[in-house]
This record gives C-alpha cells, structure tokens and sequence, in this order.
C-alpha cells in the first residue's frame, strides 16, 4: 500500500502575498512569528510583509543561518516563548522555514531536536506541531511543501526529522519576491530543485502522483534555469521556477537518493546545499544510468533531450554554464575526509531510496569522481 499526502494550501502567483493576511485569520493565529534571516531582511521583504500582514509590530527572528542549527532552534523558540505566540511565518529560503519548523515541533513537544531525527525512530513520535505559514524566497528547496527540516546539531551532526505533521499548513508562493536573489543564489537553489526532481523520479517508490510531478519539476527547472541566470527580472521564467521547487518538495515524498546522501554530510563543512549538489550531481547520473536507462530515457525526453543521451555530461555543462564549483577540492573538502563522507553516506536514509544501492565504496568513487 503507498501512501500519499499533499498537505498544505498553496497560493501561487504574482500577488499572492496578499492572501497572507486571510489565512492568519484562517489558521487562527493571531500573535505570529515571523522568522527569516539578515539577508532577507534587508532586501526589505520582510517590512513589507508586515505591513501587508496586519501585524506590523509583531515580533521578529532574524538569526536563521544559511544552514539551520539546533542552536537557532533554540533561540527561535525562545523568542516564540518570550512573545507568547501562537503560530510561525517563515519567510525565506530552506534556513528559515526548516528553523521556524524545528522551533515549531519543539514549542509543543518536549525534548531536544535531536530527540526526533528519522534515523533512530524518533520522527515517528512527532504530533501536531504549532501552525507554520511558509513563505518562499527562493525557488530551490521545496521545504515550504515538505515533511521535513534538517538541523545541524550541537555537536556538528545533520539530522532530518521527518514527519507530515512538519508540513507547513499554508504556502504563499509569491514570484515577486524571489526577484532579490543574487545570481549564484538563483544557480544554486534552481540546481537543489533539480536535483530533487530527479531523484524522487528515480526514487525506486511506487508513487505515479509523484513521478509525474517530479518529471514536470525538472522539465521547468531544466528549461528555465539558464534564462533566470542570465536575466534575474524575467517574470515568467523566475514563475516557472517557483512552481518547479514547489513540485521538486511535493515530489520529495517519494524519496531521494545519493546526491543527498553524500550532501548531507559534506554540509556538516558550511557550504550551501544547492552548490554540493551541483557538484555531486553528474557523478552520480553516471552511476544511476547503469541501471536506470529506461527512466534515464524519460528525463531527456522531459528536457528536450533524445533517448540515450548522457545525462552525466548534460549535467556537467550545464554546471559549468551556471558557474558551479568544478569539484569538491574547490569547495574546500580535504581529499583526506572523504572516506568518512562516504560511510557516512552509506548510513544516510536517503541512501535507501536510491534506485542502485551503493556501498560506502561506491560513494567513495563517486566523491573521487566529483573531486
């Protein structure tokens, strides 16, 4: 039996931001938080979602870093605590959202985030959380539809909590307000999307609803991306590539595979998530195609390519155009270290979900590949 969940009320389009304060009032939450970070803020994005709001003066957490903490958690929740809140607007990319969702789990259960990780049995504990109304500033990370938020403990450890109840109750997908990205920001978070169109597509699930939305995500994505980086002000391709990162999260459920697997611990250096993936991206296409040629074939026909073509050299340019790191080395990773990535790797649960098992070897090979 599959199961199949899309959960959240999603308003898409230019202007959409105007239904936010309708559905504060739906969602009964009247003492919102509003968690973002310093970058958005001072684009202006947030002021003017306050005024449109109708809770100017309500509080604000701005100290969501690029990757979430268990520390920002803690703090995002102190601040929830402080002005007696009762439900979360997170406005901006994966950071904000996956912080006001980790503050969101832990203001109505007890414990310590890490008490919840998918990995130990701990997401299945997980109830109804405080209401979060998600709002994306970025077109990459999906997680304003997604089940999920994965916080870098204290200890240096990523952990995924996974569970439907984290699913933000609404979505205001604005294109507007992804118009502040920066280029590399753009690249990089439209790659992330890519990435998990196509590997919940390759994921070895059954789940068609998925599929068909995951091949319509990267189709988007594939066919917009460049136009969007050479011209951040083209409404049309800036909407189409919000709407492909809502697909690649809703897609998500599904499952991913090796190029999350690897990135999650390669993310325990500080480097942006889209990026890693975008690097890691072409090697493991060419690990995949040699036993996924049949679903291989129907992603080129989603991105205009004929049958058979190499996905792994169509990756690689394609990162080469967007101006993505060549390699791990580039990024910083001493080449000492990827041993322990790629066991680590091997124990991630996204590496149950990818259509060729790999071993801790394998992953090494593919690191080395992508060095």
């Amino acid at each position: 039996m599959t199961l199949i969940n899309y959960l959240s009320r999603i308003h898409f389009g230019f202007g959409a931001i105007d239904k936010l304060k309708e559905e504060l009032t739906k969602l009964d939450i009247t003492r919102p938080l509003f968690v973002s970070d310093h970058g958005v803020n001072n684009a202006g994005i947030v002021d003017n979602i306050l005024n449109i709001s109708g809770h100017r003066d309500a509080p604000v957490f701005l100290d969501s870093p690029p990757n979430p903490t268990e520390a920002s958690v803690r703090d995002c929740l102190g601040a929830y605590i402080a002005a007696k809140c009762n439900g979360f607007v997170a406005i901006g990319g994966g950071s904000p959202i996956d912080v006001a969702k980790g503050a969101a789990l832990l203001a109505t259960h007890k414990g310590r985030i890490g008490d919840y990780a998918v990995l130990t049995g701990g997401s299945e504990k997980i109830g109804p959380i405080a209401p979060i109304i998600a709002v994306p500033t970025t077109a990459g990370t999906g997680s304003e539809v997604g089940w999920g938020t994965i916080i870098t403990l204290d200890t240096g450890r990523k952990i995924a909590a996974v569970n439907t109840n984290l699913t933000p109750k609404a979505v205001i997908a604005d294109p507007e307000l992804t118009f502040s990205m920066p280029k590399h920001i753009t690249a990089a978070t439209g790659v992330d999307a890519l990435t998990h169109g196509i590997e919940a597509f390759l994921s070895p699930r059954f789940n068609p609803p998925a599929d068909a939305i995951a091949l319509d995500c990267i189709a988007r994505i594939a066919n917009n991306i460049e136009l969007v980086f050479a011209d951040g002000s083209d409404r049309e391709a800036r909407k189409e590539m919000l709407m492909g990162s809502i697909e690649g999260g809703l897609a998500l459920q599904k499952g991913i595979g090796a190029i999350h697997a690897m990135s999650n611990p390669i993310g325990e250096y500080k480097l942006h998530h889209g990026t890693i993936n975008a690097v890691l991206l072409p090697a493991v296409m060419d690990f995949n195609a040699q036993t996924e040629r049949e679903n291989m074939d129907r992603i080129c026909i989603a991105i205009g390519l004929p049958k058979g073509s190499d996905l792994a050299k169509w990756s690689r340019a394609l990162m080469q155009r967007l101006d993505m790191p060549s390699g791990l080395e580039e990024m910083g990773i001493p080449k000492g270290d990827l041993v322990d990535i790629a066991y680590k790797a091997s124990k991630e649960n996204a590496a149950k979900t990818n259509p060729r098992l790999a071993t801790a070897d394998d992953y090494l090979k593919m690191l080395h590949a992508s060095y």
